[in-house]
């Protein structure tokens, strides 16, 4: 878990299914799709742990988690192609976020000037 801190908001990384524990009540509260069900996220990285991991920004104000961006470190291949000839096949990582992944308070009014962006990687 990475934390990166500005006055009273901080910004957290979540990159283990143990760290999400922490945020699941506010999670739970925020959830409005079913892409984004806590469960189903968690079933979704168990079942794919050679290949996919969590991966969550947090954003915190005092303590107290006002907005969270949920996506999956995922590992791939990628073929580029010259018509039907795919000759590499190269090893990825990516960031994938899920569909409709933005939950809590999220307003352009409440934002800093400069933006908080934690390491990622």
């Amino acid at each position: 878990m990475a934390e990166v801190s500005e006055a009273n908001i901080s910004v957290l990384t979540l990159t283990n299914p143990h760290e999400l524990e922490r945020i699941r009540p506010f999670w739970e509260n925020w959830q409005y799709h079913p892409n984004h069900d806590f469960e189903h996220y968690r079933l979704v990285c168990d079942l794919r742990k050679e290949r996919v991991k969590p991966f969550v920004l947090v954003a915190e104000k005092n303590g107290e988690p006002i907005a969270a961006l949920v996506g999956r470190e995922e590992t791939g291949f990628f073929s580029p192609s010259i018509g039907y000839l795919k000759p590499l096949r190269i090893a990825i990582k990516s960031l994938s976020v899920i569909y409709r992944g933005v939950l809590g308070e999220v307003n352009m009014a409440g934002m800093s000037e400069r933006p908080i962006v934690p390491p990622c990687l």
